[in-house]
């Protein structure tokens, strides 16, 4: 599929009671040349029918048809970012609001950063957050004079994808197989851009990012919430697994004579993982000042990387058995 200008995003799942308010912030921004491309994940509930009816009153939507069904978030974005032809495109969640100007603002940054359209870019901006009935729940999650270093960013994700734009050169650099390797999207899109071309933030708040129980993946702002991550301790085992995964991946897509620094420090990080002593770790997060957005997430990384090894060679032992 071929478009000429700006192509938005959106995968759906079951989001019959918030994606009518989406859709309609969409609708409502005050830069108007986009098309809306949206795909369902498999939807239970009204959700196709809604979508329907805006395809209908807008002729900038239209449907991703496929019959692949239920694949998940991030294998549904990269089916479309990779079946999907456009200089610039951008991400929407079904359940979010954007601003009347999140558009207009994200593209204008991209526009004045960017002088070659062939350097693999993504920009990405401030949100806020708001409860399932749009009250708000903290303004600006993000600090105006963000820094996020090179070895931070394989360890923690600031980026999210419904703020995002890439444009068409980063879109080339991303495969659909990516998907069983990657943590999820957005992560790998901005370790791309970041390792392989530029990556750009902007500073303004551009939409209300929704918290319910049905977020895919959401803000954890309470305490509960963040001790209920650490208390499942298997699927955070899990998702370390992946992150070291989506790391190697990295490896192979990025360009070690541009980035001679960065890429011996991914190189350094996942040689660490796999066979460092336990005080070459520890000296090497200390040294890198390395940390994840809470005291609990950066305890948890810092248990799960400086023991990694430990259970790598107790796993080859009961294999051997």
């Amino acid at each position: 599929m071929k478009f000429e200008n700006l192509v938005i995003l959106m995968s759906t799942y079951n989001g019959e009671h918030f994606i009518q308010e989406q859709l309609d912030s969409i609708i409502r921004q005050d830069y108007k040349t986009w098309n809306l491309l949206i795909r369902d994940d498999g939807s239970e509930d009204a959700t196709r029918s809604i979508i329907q009816k805006y395809e209908k009153m807008d002729p900038r939507i239209s449907i991703f048809k496929d019959a692949d069904g239920n694949v998940g978030p991030k294998k549904s974005f990269l089916k479309m970012l990779t079946e999907v032809d456009a200089p610039i495109y951008m991400f929407a969640d079904q359940d979010d609001i954007w601003h009347s100007y999140k558009v207009r603002q994200t593209v204008s940054w991209y526009q004045k950063h960017v002088k070659e359209p062939s350097e693999p870019t993504l920009v990405y901006t401030n949100m806020s957050t708001v409860d399932q009935n749009g009250n708000l729940l903290q303004k600006n999650v993000l600090p105006s004079d963000l820094r996020v270093s090179f070895v931070s960013s394989l360890v923690m994700n600031v980026v999210t994808g419904c703020t995002v734009l890439v444009n068409q050169s980063l879109a080339n650099k991303v495969k659909l197989s990516d998907s069983d390797s990657i943590v999820m999207h957005d992560w790998w899109m901005a370790l791309i851009a970041r390792f392989s071309g530029n990556i750009f933030y902007l500073p303004v708040t551009t939409i209300d990012y929704r918290q319910h129980s049905n977020n895919a993946v959401g803000v954890g702002h309470s305490l509960k919430s963040r001790l209920n991550k650490v208390m499942n301790f298997g699927k955070l085992k899990e998702a370390f697994a992946l992150q070291m995964k989506q790391s190697n991946l990295l490896v192979t897509r990025i360009n070690r004579t541009q980035l001679s620094d960065e890429s011996n420090d991914l190189e350094e990080f996942i040689a660490l993982e796999e066979s460092g002593t336990f005080v070459s770790k520890f000296m090497w997060l200390i040294r890198h000042h390395v940390k994840k957005g809470t005291i609990v997430g950066t305890l948890s990384f810092y248990f799960l990387f400086l023991t990694s090894d430990n259970r790598l060679k107790k796993n080859r032992a009961r294999q051997g058995d």
